[in-house]
């Protein structure tokens, strides 16, 4: 009985591992300023070496989205007159969203 346990646990967490795989996850959010809060436009959000598709360009109030993949990210945040800052993030190994949203604060240089 506790063989047949093990070996059915061992097939689930198995399971929800490969369900995080290829999984698309839409990665959203804000660039604001640090020093006032208000939205910085024309930032590039992306995830670095990862994609070149997997990133985005704030619109005027600081807003960006796009889909990427489950699993850990360097995000990379570069905007003119601020310092380029790099944010880890990584996704839940089980889904139970397919947003996920972030607010990034950037100083300036």
């Amino acid at each position: 009985m506790m063989k047949k346990l093990v070996i059915t646990s061992l097939m689930i967490i198995s399971l929800l591992l490969v369900s995080c795989i290829n999984s698309e996850i839409t990665l959203s959010g804000k660039v604001i300023d640090r020093a006032n809060g208000l939205p910085i436009s024309n930032a590039k959000v992306s995830d670095g070496d990862y994609g070149k598709r997997n990133m985005a360009i704030t619109d005027t109030m600081g807003k960006f989205s796009y889909i990427t993949y489950c699993e850990e990210h360097t995000i990379e945040i570069t905007a003119e007159g601020y310092k380029s800052t790099k944010k880890t993030l990584t996704t839940p190994v089980v889904i139970n969203k397919k947003e996920i949203t972030i607010e990034i604060e950037l100083d300036k240089e």
